[in-house]
């Protein structure tokens, strides 16, 4: 979609960026007031689209961003045609991120609509450059009423972020950073149940590209016990019911073994791709959209089925069932074998002595 971006300089000696969608609307941000304004009013269509400025470029952009950006912004003309400030974040965060030009120019979301099946997950997709992390984008979007489904992804990430707050390494052009907005009707402690719906569908997705997947409890997927994705779940409550919970994804797709070891340094012996472990080129709009079809699957059986089915299924697909582990957690570490999880996730572990111990977080190794 056309979008012309313009920097002003109004009467005042202020600095003005300007949105101008032909026959469309227009949006203003004053750098000396920090406001926005947006009007579909012919006077200030035809007064933007003459006005000359100190900067102006043609931006070919993201039709699902600019239709989300009018549909706010017509929120914010009152019934009489005035005009107010906007002070939704995530217009904020389209407008600036189209008038920067910082939309993924290797990804669009009209390319992943293409191919994608699914039809309650990844409308609207919001596709970015580089975000800090795209669980903070996705966290900020719900908190702002997104819709469930809304599907954030950045070509890289400057915090990105695993479990326990461990940085996510996350160069651009490579590999998949991805958050997904749920907004389902079930009970806060069956939340983190998320977690297994994502690493099932994640499981689905690599062992669609030949790669030879088993799910690590809690959050990761392994090919030949080496990492390739992970998940991180995050959870707002409204009262004593699940507002939203954001779901953030990260696969390694096309990392050479070169690029882990100077990213990752010695994290990377225990990583790998689905590069590195196929011998091909992974195409990311492909991979993306079979992402999101298989969170859609999963997500709709586990909200018509229940806990108890996604658990059968993460449990089918677990790698350390009945295998001897070892889980340390709270400064405790603890041996024994991994008998499988409980209606909560939680590892259930049987120690030497013929004792239960249930692990609520930590870390397991096959030992």
């Amino acid at each position: 979609m056309r979008v012309i971006y313009k920097r002003l300089v109004t009467k005042s000696g202020s600095e003005q960026d300007v949105l101008y969608i032909p026959d469309k609307c227009v949006i203003t941000h004053s750098h000396y007031l920090d406001n926005y304004l947006y009007s579909s009013k012919d006077d200030w269509l035809r007064k933007y689209g003459k006005a000359k400025g100190i900067m102006e470029r043609e931006i070919e952009a993201d039709e699902a961003s600019v239709n989300r950006l009018v549909e706010i912004g017509e929120l914010y003309i009152d019934p009489r045609g005035r005009i107010h400030d906007i002070d939704n974040e995530e217009f904020r965060l389209l407008f600036k991120t189209l008038a920067g030009g910082r939309v993924m120019k290797t990804l669009t979301a009209e390319s992943i609509k293409k191919i994608l099946r699914a039809k309650t997950i990844g409308e609207p997709i919001y596709l970015f450059e580089e975000v800090g992390s795209t669980n903070e984008v996705a966290c900020e979007l719900g908190r702002n009423g997104a819709i469930h489904g809304t599907v954030v992804i950045a070509d890289s990430q400057t915090r990105g972020r695993g479990r326990l707050q461990r940085k996510w390494i996350s160069p651009p052009g490579l590999n998949l950073y991805m958050s997904v907005v749920f907004r389902p009707n079930i009970d806060p402690s069956d939340a983190p149940l998320l977690t297994f719906v994502a690493a099932v569908a994640v499981y689905e997705a690599v062992k669609g590209q030949g790669a030879n997947a088993s799910i690590k409890w809690p959050n990761d997927v392994l090919i030949d016990n080496k990492k390739v994705a992970g998940m991180l779940t995050e959870m707002q409550t409204k009262g004593e019911r699940v507002d939203f919970v954001a779901v953030g994804i990260g696969v390694n797709l096309n990392m050479t073994r070169e690029i882990m070891e100077k990213e990752m340094g010695e994290v990377a012996e225990i990583a790998t791709s689905l590069t590195e472990a196929t011998g091909q080129e992974i195409d990311r709009t492909k991979f993306i959209a079979t992402l999101i079809d298989e969170l859609e699957i999963w997500y709709q059986r586990f909200m018509s089925e229940g806990k108890t089915l996604i658990i059968k299924e993460w449990t089918e697909r677990w790698g350390s069932s009945n295998r001897r582990v070892r889980a340390i957690y709270d400064e405790n570490m603890v041996e024994g074998i991994a008998t499988g999880v409980n209606e909560n996730g939680h590892l259930v572990l049987k120690k030497d002595d013929g004792t239960t111990e249930v692990i609520v977080a930590g870390d397991v190794v096959l030992i």
